[in-house]
């Protein structure tokens, strides 16, 4: 205690020259900016795309007189976007940044209290000791970009690689944002590994598979964000602190839903690090530019996922103007990328890792305006439903002509193809199926028939890709996708089905026939994978009380009696019993699976006897009054309304 009193008159007035010299660096600032000119220019609240447009035009839409500012970088790679370009102003600045930073830094590590536990503190050793042994680091890294890298493509392959040799060869001077985003890759992978793969049995001892994934995968996102913490993020940040809070939102998003607070922690650490302004007027390489317009992107794309899902409660309200990423693969993002290679990506012929995110990107926009426009003033507004049809048309067409040639294209981009066309049907639904609802007295015009045979064909190709990955065993590594977003589709699908059903009038005899039998395979393909995906087991349970609550639709109970003490397995597997066949051969609606080699389904079964059914009343007006937002995730579905 004598120590520390002798020494306070010496350290309070080192404080005090120290506030003395950032007040002055203040005063000389704030007489430069006085005598800035203003500028005038304001953006529009949205990311640009770059595919309709070539380089030189987005050079001259991008590089107009403004200001922006420039990139401050300390000794220990900590990043600040300083908003001023103004050279005299930029300068002063950054000295008051840097002066500030170097005399606060030790203060925020001991006195920030962030993130109010212990962790704060924590060694590296100990975070290091959390890693699964080197072996299995590389093995669950290998999964991550075979599988995740190309279906979220934040990351510059090549450089995280890079960085990852130096992390191998020397852990205990990497730095733990970087180590923050190694466990955040580890989490994510562990989701693609099939149930008997040797990595889990080793990592995890859960009693089943899907358990164990979802306790590793949780252990490894904590241990991600045991890093930050202890890098307390929340005072300096740097592209990898940006990427690693980039693709946690992305694996919780999968795991539980909308992480809508770590969403805007990521928000403003983007802008803190100038990730919203397009990297042409900042002093980065042209990886570093790639890197930062993928980040932006894909921190967009959350945000309208989450945001529409909740009823677009805080609609994106950034005044910045970011291109998109190129629609280059990485080995062709360098530091030596010329702009001939830049005008090629702004029309490819092949996909690229970059192509699936950028459709999902426009797809998700597209989704949030069918969503703004599906409010019940509009539901029945023809010629708003036209142009929204048109437009998914449009993105329809764009992927068969990109993902044409299918079975030639490596692995990652047929199962992105089939992911891809899933969600593009279900936007269909999410528009047309209202029109559903308003067809029940069987006059029908001509819109609600076009409705009809786009909810049946939209139906069908969404439970036809749920086979294909499902079924085909070396899309294996995608079957966290179809546990979680395609069973939901799938459920969305067959719901639908249920519908057009139950309103036979709608159908003709051949459209009937099709849409038993999908309405027939779905079910099974749900009930085959509830065990492993709680999206699916949610799902089934619905539909089981839909296939108990059968009555005639001019009141009669003999169908509800003919199913009664029949349970819905059986039901579902065997069909009617009067209409049984002989083992062996196959009804004319029968279902058998296409893809022998991978998970399947019994394919014994006949037609359902539907004959005179109707959905359950009230389960029908509960699906059908479900608002648009709350169809695109399982997160969002209001499962606990019935």
């Amino acid at each position: 205690m004598a120590a520390t009193t002798s020494s306070s008159p010496d350290a309070l007035m080192a404080k005090m020259t120290r506030v003395e010299d950032l007040l002055k660096k203040h005063i000389e600032l704030t007489s430069a900016n006085q005598a800035r000119p203003p500028y005038s220019r304001v953006y529009q609240s949205s990311v640009t795309q770059s595919s309709d447009i070539t380089y030189s035009e987005l050079e001259n839409t991008y590089c107009q007189p403004a200001s922006y500012g420039h990139l401050s970088k300390d000794s220990n790679g900590y990043v600040r976007y300083i908003p001023y370009d103004n050279s005299t102003g930029a300068s002063l600045l950054n000295d008051l940044h840097q002066s500030a930073s170097s005399n606060t830094a030790s203060l925020y590590v001991e006195n920030s209290g962030f993130p109010f536990t212990p962790d704060s503190s924590i060694s590296r050793q100990q975070l290091l000791d959390l890693l699964p042994p080197t072996s299995y680091c590389s093995q669950l890294k290998d999964v991550f970009f075979s599988v995740f890298s190309p279906l979220f493509h934040v990351l510059h392959d090549p450089s995280f690689d890079q960085h990852y040799q130096h992390f191998y060869q020397d852990p205990q001077n990497v730095p733990l944002s970087y180590l923050a985003l190694v466990f955040v890759v580890l989490g994510i992978a562990v989701t693609a590994l099939d149930e008997n793969h040797q990595l889990l049995q080793d990592l995890g001892r859960a009693a089943s598979p899907s358990e164990n994934i979802r306790l590793i995968a949780a252990r490894y996102r904590s241990a991600a964000m045991r890093c930050l913490s202890a890098d307390h993020f929340m005072w300096r940040h740097n592209l990898h602190t940006m990427q690693t809070l980039v693709l946690l939102i992305y694996a919780l998003s999968h795991a539980y839903g909308p992480a809508w607070s770590l969403l805007g922690t990521a928000q403003n650490i983007a802008v803190a690090i100038g990730c919203h302004v397009d990297p042409s007027h900042l002093n980065v390489n042209q990886v570093e530019a790639e890197e930062r317009r993928r980040c932006w992107a894909a921190l967009m794309m959350l945000y309208t996922i989450q945001s529409t899902c909740l009823g677009n409660i805080v609609p994106i309200i950034h005044t910045a103007k970011v291109r998109l990423p190129l629609d280059l693969d990485d080995e062709l993002v360098t530091d030596t990328l010329s702009l001939e290679q830049v005008e090629d990506a702004s029309s490819p012929q092949r996909p690229s890792k970059m192509s699936y995110i950028l459709f999902k990107f426009r797809l998700y926009q597209l989704a949030a305006d069918i969503c703004q426009t599906s409010l019940p003033s509009n539901r029945h507004n023809w010629l708003v439903v036209s142009r929204l049809d048109a437009r998914i048309a449009v993105e329809e067409q764009s992927q068969k002509t990109r993902f044409s040639n299918l079975s030639g294209l490596p692995l990652y981009h047929q199962a992105h193809y089939y992911i891809l066309n899933s969600f593009t049907n279900h936007l269909y639904l999410i528009l047309h199926r209202p029109f559903l609802n308003s067809s029940k007295s069987g006059q029908q015009s001509t819109e609600q028939q076009h409705n009809l045979r786009k909810c049946l064909k939209a139906a069908s190709l969404i439970l036809d890709n749920y086979e294909t990955l499902l079924a085909t065993e070396s899309l294996r590594p995608y079957r966290w996708y179809t546990y979680g977003l395609g069973s939901f589709h799938a459920f969305f699908a067959v719901s639908t089905l249920a519908t057009i059903i139950g309103h036979r009038s709608m159908l003709v005899r051949i459209d009937m026939s099709a849409a038993i039998t999908m309405f027939q395979s779905g079910i099974r393909w749900l009930r085959k994978v509830s065990s492993r995906s709680e999206t699916a087991k949610k799902a089934s349970d619905v539909l089981d009380r839909m296939l108990l609550s059968h009555s005639n639709a001019e009141g009669s109970t003999d169908h509800a009696e003919q199913l009664d003490g029949t349970t819905v397995q059986h039901y579902v597997e065997n069909g009617n019993s009067s209409t049984s066949i002989s083992s062996g051969s196959q009804g004319a609606a029968g279902y058998a699976p296409l893809h022998s080699n991978g998970m399947s389904v019994d394919s014994t079964s006949t037609e359902l006897d539907l004959d005179g059914w109707v959905p359950n009343p009230e389960l029908s007006n509960f699906l059908s009054t479900v608002p648009s937002q709350q169809w695109l995730a399982p997160s969002a579905f209001p499962w606990g309304r019935w």
